[in-house]
């Protein structure tokens, strides 16, 4: 197990496992350690291969008072031993033409970089507008690799990076407020109505994203 700090409060956590492992892009594992009574789940951050991998990555956000995160935040982690369950989940990507809507925060940008990724390996065709809920400008991350990804994309891909709590005297030129503000066919490039949804992150933030959905169409 190896760490590296994207932000104040979020890491990679990069582990490596006895035996190739399958998964589809946007399914998760849980992930246990000696000491800590139940195990934690965790989205793949990293894409899917071919064969399988035994080098996996996770995305992990400290959580105040939580055992688990304060111990991984607290030290290098390297060389730790841990228990891996996987791979669990029904979150991947269905196959459709529709142009694909992302909405996620904190973590869960994870889920959303494997299903890209894989989408990208697969020349999947198909509008992306990816919607990502902030506070400020220090909780932004992984920034070059999505535009890497979008640089790459075979069709029209747009990144919208929303902060809810950016101070006003800064240098941000980019959404303010709420994501569930900016979901409309002017953010996104394409009618919300006709899109298929995948959504990952804060609990409240995804209540209020169904809820602009369902108001769009969707």
């Amino acid at each position: 197990m190896a760490v590296e700090k994207l932000t104040h409060d979020i890491m990679k956590v990069f582990v490596e496992i006895e035996q190739p492992m399958n998964f589809m892009a946007g399914q998760f594992a849980d992930i246990g350690l000696p000491g800590f009574g139940r195990h934690r789940s965790y989205s793949f951050a990293n894409t899917p291969v071919t064969g399988g991998t035994s080098q996996l990555e996770f995305i992990v956000r400290s959580v105040s008072g939580g055992q688990y995160t304060q111990w991984l935040f607290a030290q290098d982690r390297l060389g730790e031993p841990f228990e891996l369950h996987g791979p669990q989940g029904s979150f991947w990507l269905r196959p459709a033409e529709a142009p694909v809507l992302c909405i996620a925060g904190g973590s869960g940008m994870a889920p959303i970089l494997s299903i890209l990724g894989d989408m990208l390996n697969k020349r999947i065709e198909r509008p992306v507008a990816f919607f990502f809920g902030a506070r400020q400008t220090r909780d932004l991350y992984c920034l070059q690799q999505l535009e890497s990804i979008r640089q790459q994309w075979p069709c029209e891909f747009r990144f919208v990076p929303v902060l809810s709590e950016e101070p006003e005297p800064s240098d941000w030129t980019g959404a303010r407020g709420m994501v569930t503000e900016f979901l409309g066919r002017e953010y996104a490039g394409f009618d919300i109505a006709l899109s298929h949804a995948y959504l990952c992150g804060p609990p409240p933030m995804i209540d209020a994203a169904l809820a602009e959905l369902q108001v769009c169409g969707l």
